[in-house]
């Protein structure tokens, strides 16, 4: 049986289908344009971002780590832990945790 952490990245491919406006928060800084397509707590001081970032002309999915350094409010930062690939990686990326999760399952019986 397979669990709902494959869901994770049907959000991704559903936009990757599609071009134009998205209604997402967009961050824009210098070089780098980051467009947050979905997230999820990971611990209570940690959440996984899944993001577009477009770097020096190339198109990434940005999968990362961020912690907040917020006491009173929420201030989210990124960490070092993470990856950016492209497009065309996605569905090995996909085929990865799909056998992970397969795995896993299989272990646990």
């Amino acid at each position: 049986m397979k669990t709902g952490y494959t869901l994770l990245l049907i959000p991704v491919n559903v936009l990757l289908e599609r071009d134009g406006e998205r209604d997402l928060k967009t961050i824009k800084g210098g070089k780098n344009t980051e467009m947050k397509i979905f997230e999820f707590k990971k611990n209570l001081g940690e959440k996984v971002v899944i993001q577009f970032s477009d770097f020096k002309g190339y198109r990434l999915i940005d999968l990362r780590i961020f912690y907040n350094v917020g006491e009173e409010k929420e201030d989210w930062r990124p960490t070092t832990k993470g990856i950016s690939i492209s497009r065309d990686k996605i569905p090995k990326l996909k085929e990865g945790v799909d056998k992970a999760l397969e795995e896993w399952e299989r272990k646990k019986s």
